[in-house]
């Protein structure tokens, strides 16, 4: 039965690396680096 925990850890090691993604998400407020651009 532990065996079984593991795997179900193990899919969420997956939803882990999709916390990476939410990183790139930040990359987004490089967006109002477009804001700057407008202050020209």
């Amino acid at each position: 039965m532990s065996k079984l925990f593991e795997g179900s850890e193990g899919s969420k090691g997956e939803k882990g690396s999709m916390g990476s993604k939410g990183e790139k998400g930040s990359m987004g407020s490089m967006g109002s680096m477009g804001e700057e651009g407008e202050s020209r």
